[in-house]
């Protein structure tokens, strides 16, 4: 699974290292199980909204998020709202499009300073 998000051997082997401890690879599993609520976990819909400013990037050859579930997550928002697309950038935007993500990031964090 991993070889088919990564973008070189070097970062392969760098994850797989990592991934290698037991410590690191629950807690990795553990990220993932608690974005998928159990059926009947999930919180009242009042409890989810999110208030503060919201910037999000989504990447036209994102693997796990299609477009339809990335725009959608602006129902959950009732502050302000910003939707990005990256052309051409896989679901590792941090890794491969470094510099427009952090220009993004700056740039609306930038917007919200001292508010």
């Amino acid at each position: 699974i991993l070889s088919q998000f990564s973008s070189s051997e070097t970062d392969l082997d760098a994850y797989l290292s990592v991934l290698g401890n037991p410590d690191a690879l629950r807690a990795a599993l553990n990220w993932y199980r608690s974005a998928i609520p159990s059926q009947g976990d999930a919180p009242p819909a009042s409890a989810a909204m999110v208030t503060i400013p919201t910037l999000y990037v989504w990447s036209t050859e994102d693997c796990c998020f299609v477009r339809e579930t990335a725009e959608a997550s602006k129902e959950f928002v009732t502050g302000p709202y910003q939707f990005e697309i990256l052309e051409g950038v896989s679901h590792w935007i941090a890794e491969e499009a470094t510099d427009k993500l952090n220009e993004l990031l700056i740039k609306h964090l930038g917007q919200w300073k001292g508010r």
